[in-house]
């Protein structure tokens, strides 16, 4: 699949949804402020977030990926239904055809908007490696002499890869196997999927957006008895 379109902060000129499109934003940025309106919060998000933890800032997530989707799809937001799947990741119910992932973290929100499954994360720098019960036996051996970036961009991987596999907050983060791949993407591989993680910087933060990959076929991988992964900033 093709890379995906990178979009930051406030928008005037909306992409067409012909390839994967990725929009980091700052919910609290005063030049998102009026973007809110027009996806504005509806009965069924209420339902659905705002017993949740930080529901005030899902709620603009939502309200944020719901105008993302409309650009891009060329529909009224009023079209749109927002739903979730029955593991409970973010789906689209309206219109068919259109796939969405969302991450936050505090104020920081990464959104993405597909024809094809995608998953979206974001995340703070690391300055210490990954739990070894996080990671198969390739990357235990990897991590020894990684550095931050790598560390990060393999936690990254995973989450996004999960999101797009639309099973993140069930999997095992050592099921998913991950390795650098070639300028700024990763490769994230469980047992029926593949999916290249394209990879941006912004200050403290990383990136990431997974796409299927189909440069090669799935390798077989057999989950591991580690502690199951938490769901983070989803929805």
């Amino acid at each position: 699949m093709s890379p995906p379109v990178w979009l930051s902060g406030p928008i005037a000129d909306w992409p067409a949804g012909d390839r994967p499109i990725a929009w980091h934003v700052r919910l609290d940025d005063p030049g998102v402020a009026q973007l809110y309106a027009a996806g504005a919060v509806r009965a069924e998000d209420l339902r659905d977030l705002a017993n949740k933890p930080c529901a005030e800032l899902r709620l603009r997530r939502r309200q944020l990926t719901r105008l993302l989707l409309a650009r891009v799809a060329e529909l009224h937001p009023d079209r749109l239904q927002l739903g979730r799947s029955p593991l409970g990741a973010p789906l689209v119910a309206e219109p068919a055809g259109w796939h969405v992932s969302v991450a936050g973290r505090g104020p920081e929100a990464l959104i993405g908007v597909s024809r094809a499954p995608i998953g979206v994360d974001l995340e703070e720098m690391l300055d210490t490696p990954l739990p070894e019960d996080a990671l198969t036996a390739r990357e235990r051996l990897a991590s020894h002499t990684a550095d931050p970036l790598a560390w990060t961009a393999c936690w990254v991987a995973k989450e996004a890869h999960a999101k797009r596999i639309g099973i993140a907050s069930s999997v095992d983060a050592a099921s998913i196997d991950t390795h650098p791949a070639d300028s700024g993407c990763w490769i994230a591989t469980t047992k029926d999927a593949r999916s290249r993680c394209h990879l941006r910087q912004a200050g403290a933060l990383l990136l990431g957006v997974a796409v299927a990959d189909g440069t090669a076929t799935a390798a077989r991988l057999t989950p591991s008895a580690a502690s199951r992964r938490r769901a983070r900033g989803t929805g």
